[in-house]
């Protein structure tokens, strides 16, 4: 984080933000990719990461394909 950014801003609004951050970033992953897939690492960042591509896939008719070693 840029924290001279974020400065003055309340925990709240800071979480909005980087919230809105992410959707964008897998929204952008997601474009033109006719069947999208994951590898799924058990770990918070990657659940986090399927968890919003599997429901922006959801709102479009399609699922994510997730994998797992």
């Amino acid at each position: 984080l840029d924290v001279p950014r974020y400065a003055g801003e309340s925990p709240a609004e800071v979480d909005l933000r980087v919230s809105a951050l992410l959707e964008q970033a897998v929204a952008r992953r997601l474009e033109n990719n006719p069947e999208p897939a994951a590898l799924l690492s058990g770990g918070i960042d990657s659940t986090l990461i399927c968890q919003i591509a599997a429901r922006q896939l959801a709102a479009r008719g399609q699922r994510l394909r997730v994998y797992s070693l």
